[in-house]
């Protein structure tokens, strides 16, 4: 089973953006049904016809600064100011605003879903589904550690801390360490 299918069957529900995605999921038998669930597999791209290209700039960008606050330039929220603002409304992203300006100064990427949703388009598909894998396979008591993953999966950190954060907030672990040293601990 896939890291996107794993994920749509555990975390679907949790998120505006994948719930529509659980039942199609568990009714998937056919290959032409399959073909079709993937077409639906990418909801938001529907939102506004500059989300993927949209999205491709924040992938890139989460991967440069490695961090869910993405600042951007002037240009970019001028160009993509309408998609971003129904990111904004459906949740998956917040404006970081200065007062004197109308232009937000950069975004933060508040939602997990919307965060694997990117990963889904960009990141190297079969570091994610170590990724997961790992975290399935972790034992009671285990501890995996944010940075050692990163370095063996070539991961952004922050989506790193998004997948335990899905995990824990579940009840499957603990999130734990500080900022510079996240870790996950499987409790089941």
């Amino acid at each position: 089973m896939s890291w996107v299918t794993k994920f749509i069957k555990m975390f679907g529900s949790m998120s505006c953006f994948t719930a529509p995605l659980v039942q199609l999921a568990s009714d998937c038998e056919s290959d032409q049904m399959k073909k079709d669930i993937d077409k639906l597999l990418d909801p938001i791209t529907n939102l506004h016809p500059d989300i993927k290209s949209l999205s491709e700039e924040l992938y890139n960008q989460l991967v440069e600064v490695d961090e869910k606050l993405l600042l951007m330039n002037d240009d970019f929220f001028h160009k993509y100011l309408r998609p971003l603002s129904l990111l904004e409304a459906e949740g998956a992203i917040k404006f970081r605003r200065n007062m004197n300006k109308s232009i937000p100064q950069g975004l933060f990427l508040i939602d997990t879903g919307f965060v694997l949703y990117l990963c889904r388009l960009f990141a190297d598909n079969k570091a994610m589904q170590a990724l997961f894998d790992k975290i399935e396979n972790c034992k009671s008591g285990e501890w995996l550690c944010r940075d050692k993953l990163k370095e063996e999966l070539n991961l952004p950190s922050f989506v790193i801390e998004q997948v335990f954060s899905l995990y824990a907030n579940k009840g499957y672990g603990l999130l734990s360490g500080p900022v510079d040293r996240v870790r996950y601990m499987s409790k089941t």
